[in-house]
């Protein structure tokens, strides 16, 4: 049956669906080709890092926002409580 399909020209495919030669299996990939597949990688890792930087940058500014803190302070006095030492002082302020 095999041969049959060969004589009428029919192309036979591999059980496992490959269909390169042992020659291509064998074969190493020349530096050209590697180089070709780093710059590759490489881009892709560049164009991933930009894309993760942006959204960050995006959540920051959306969700995250920077807000300055409101402290007022209507009134205060000290009390008499103003311990001082050598090395530090203590004041009890009532606010």
């Amino acid at each position: 049956m095999v041969e049959k399909a060969q004589q009428q020209g029919y192309p036979l495919a591999p059980a496992n669906g490959y269909s390169g030669s042992d020659e291509e299996a064998g074969r190493s990939m020349s530096d050209e080709e590697r180089r070709q597949k780093r710059k590759k990688w490489a881009l892709y890792i560049i164009v991933f890092v930009i894309f993760q930087t942006g959204i960050i940058v995006l959540f920051n500014m959306t969700v995250m926002k920077f807000r300055t803190p409101k402290f007022r302070v209507r009134s205060a006095t000290s009390s008499e409580t103003f311990d001082t030492q050598p090395s530090s002082f203590n004041v009890m302020m009532n606010t």
